[in-house]
């Protein structure tokens, strides 16, 4: 049988990255599928310009997404199998970026709060599974949602 993984990244490096990690993972039982009309980097954009870190409009943002990507993932699987042995992949970069590779201690210090963004992926996804429970979908048939959040952000490694 083969599973589905469906990316939502915030751009191509994204995708590149979480795909050959999935692929590597998982050789030849994984069809990966990239839902690219989807992405958490505004609201996590607006996350972070909030002085108060406030996570509602990042968990308002997330559980929209999450919702039109289960739509855009059910519509890409050509039987309709969709099951929880699929996976969605949830993934974002904390936008902010090190000045140099070198500089981790002034990073951690300087910027305390990277996990409250993982923090408010993980309550949408919370949310988000409710809500599917109360229109009466069955778990069996909802994939599990992954949220991955990188930090520092992958970009200058890569480029």
């Amino acid at each position: 049988m083969q599973r589905h993984i469906g990316i939502i990244g915030d751009g191509p490096t994204d995708y590149l990255v979480f795909k050959k990690i999935v692929v590597a993972l998982l050789p030849n039982i994984v069809a990966v599928i990239e839902l690219r009309r989807l992405t958490l980097q505004d609201a996590v954009d607006q996350y972070w310009k909030d002085t108060k870190k406030n996570s509602d409009h990042l968990r308002k943002a997330v559980k929209g997404i999450l919702h039109t990507a289960l739509s855009d993932f059910r519509s890409e699987i050509v039987d309709d199998s969709l099951t929880c042995k699929d996976i969605i992949l949830l993934t974002t970069d904390a936008e902010k970026r090190l000045a140099c590779l070198n500089n981790e201690q002034h990073y951690w210090e300087y910027h305390g709060d990277y996990f409250g963004i993982l923090n408010c992926l993980i309550d949408a996804v919370g949310d988000f599974y409710a809500t599917q429970y109360q229109q009466g979908l069955s778990p069996e048939y909802l994939p599990m949602i992954i949220p991955i959040v990188t930090f520092p952000s992958i970009e200058p490694v890569l480029l």
